[in-house]
């Protein structure tokens, strides 16, 4: 059974809150009705009597209780509250008072109580009249002392207490049933919040994620809204969507750069050319991901080139502000028709706002997207793309809906699976995972868009100075280029045997390693360096 951990059970309940305070709210306002509104109000009286000596004794001047006499009341306490709730008892009060009420019905609204360890009788009377309630009880106690007397041929009962008007309601506590249905709604929400929790089935956390599938989260991106609620131009709508480039500074700029950092690492054992962008059902921001992860990578100073594959609702096109047409789609049905030597690649080709970047738009909807994607033009036109592109960025179709972007998959460096937050379903990601395994492709890690939105901590641990950001990423890019440059140099020079090229494995898998560290120290003490330098400026 997976256990759950103090941080888990805090983190359901904060994710929770709003739900455990409205039900809490409800059952609250429910307990204030019930307690003021729906309470009929019933009022309490109380006679006390006392076992004593009897009349006789006292007429014989005897004033001490012997043992007999205490041993004897202490018989009769029992058989006396018996005697108390006796139909003859009751029908007397009944008759006396004229009141318009039934034996039975009396005797449930009647309590007679013994107190612990002495010879004291209480009796108790419920009735929705306070007066009522003091005439029924004081009634009962004269009617008990004849009817004992009687019996007994003794007067040893006596009246200590008489019943009292009560005008404080007996069966009210506005403040206990507050609290009683507020607990109640507080463990309805809190045990509902669990159970939610547990039968929602959906991508939540990264740590959740990569423990079940064992694929690295690379990114989590935030929901980012794209309009203001404000009637403007498409243009307007295409600029906010291109947040890396519109705003380079912005904590979600910073996210697609540790993005790309994380995907040229995960690929630091090979030369990365081309990556593929899926996910499981439209929607979960694919599309997005690959725009502005295409505009990162151009920013670096890499030729980068982003291929719509998506050839029946790719909105690339959309998101750049050009034209759809031509695009793949065209230039995959007709290197089909023409000889390819014949065929212009850079008219299907558009260049973007964004430097080193450009966009193979879908084209127009084909009748076969599929073959055309699984053809061995694909694959022929990837190979021509790398001679004049340092990345390809592909953004291929939902892996849910139709197979073209595990097929494509096989003929990629890495395939990164976007997801989204509380939307897409664990046994859809397993799916989509699992089959690109199958067909040969190598899903290099996951990004799970459309988080809660940052909180202040996030963003200062983002924002970056553009120069302490640029130096940083001149470092990382220099050091991890020419450490991955060496280490390709001394294994090709080594010998081919099987030993060797295990040896040769392990020592880069060392040096990288190495490297990595001391990239990592390199941009700690710049940063360090830098803000000294800061607030040295700020002082002065």
């Amino acid at each position: 059974m997976e256990e759950i951990n103090l941080r888990d059970t805090l983190v359901i309940i904060w994710n929770k809150k709003i739900r455990i305070f409205l039900i809490t709210a409800i059952f609250i306002a429910l307990g204030t009705f019930y307690s003021y509104k729906y309470i009929i109000p019933e009022y309490t009286s109380s006679a006390t009597l006392v076992l004593a000596t009897s009349e006789g004794k006292a007429d014989n001047k005897t004033n001490t209780i012997t043992t007999t006499d205490i041993t004897l009341n202490s018989k009769l306490v029992s058989t006396y509250s018996e005697l108390l709730k006796s139909k003859n008892v009751l029908r007397q009060v009944i008759s006396n008072l004229r009141l318009n009420v039934e034996e039975d019905e009396l005797r449930e609204n009647i309590a007679v109580t013994s107190v612990k360890e002495t010879e004291l009788i209480k009796i108790s009377v419920t009735s929705k009249n306070p007066t009522d309630a003091s005439k029924i009880a004081n009634e009962m106690a004269n009617v008990f002392i004849e009817e004992v007397s009687e019996i007994y041929n003794i007067n040893n009962v006596h009246i200590v207490d008489k019943a009292e008007i009560n005008v404080e309601p007996s069966n009210i506590n506005h403040i206990k049933d507050i609290i009683i249905f507020g607990l109640i709604g507080v463990f309805i929400s809190v045990t509902s919040a669990f159970i939610s929790d547990k039968l929602d089935t959906t991508v939540k956390t990264s740590e959740e994620v990569e423990k079940q599938f064992k694929v690295p989260v690379l990114a989590s991106t935030p929901l980012y809204e794209f309009s203001d609620g404000k009637k403007k131009n498409k243009h307007t709508k295409i600029k906010k969507e291109l947040v890396s480039q519109r705003d380079p500074k912005s904590p979600i700029s910073e996210i697609f750069r540790a993005l790309r950092t994380n995907i040229q690492f995960m690929n630091a054992s090979k030369k990365l050319e081309t990556i593929l962008i899926t996910s499981t059902f439209p929607g979960e921001g694919k599309s997005w991901i690959s725009s502005n992860l295409a505009v990162i990578f151009a920013q670096t100073g890499k030729k980068v080139i982003l291929i719509d594959a998506d050839m029946r609702k790719g909105r690339i096109y959309t998101i750049f502000g050009i034209s759809p047409i031509p695009g793949l789609s065209n230039y995959l049905t007709e290197i089909n028709t023409k000889e390819r030597e014949k065929i212009d690649i850079t008219k299907y080709i558009q260049e973007t706002e964004v430097k080193n970047l450009s966009v193979l738009t879908g084209g127009n909807v084909p009748p076969n997207p599929s073959e055309l994607l699984v053809s061995s033009q694909m694959t022929i036109l990837l190979n021509n793309l790398k001679k004049d592109f340092d990345i390809i960025i592909i953004d291929g179709t939902p892996t849910e809906l139709v197979t073209d972007s595990v097929i494509l998959s096989r003929v990629v460096d890495s395939t990164i699976v976007v997801t989204a937050y509380k939307e897409t379903k664990k046994d859809s990601l397993e799916r989509t995972i699992k089959s690109i395994k199958n067909v040969g492709g190598n899903t290099a890690g996951i990004v799970i868009n459309k988080m809660p939105a940052l909180t202040k901590n996030q963003n200062e641990r983002y924002y970056y100075d553009d120069l302490l950001r640029n130096k940083e990423e001149e470092i990382i890019d220099n050091s991890t280029h020419t450490s991955i440059s060496q280490n390709r140099e001394e294994i090709k020079n080594d010998d081919t045997n099987e030993s060797s090229e295990e040896k040769n494995k392990e020592e880069l898998a060392k040096t990288l390693n190495d490297k990595t560290n001391d990239i990592i120290k390199q941009v700690n003490l710049y940063i360090e360096e830098e803000k000294k330098n800061l607030n040295q400026k700020e002082e002065n």
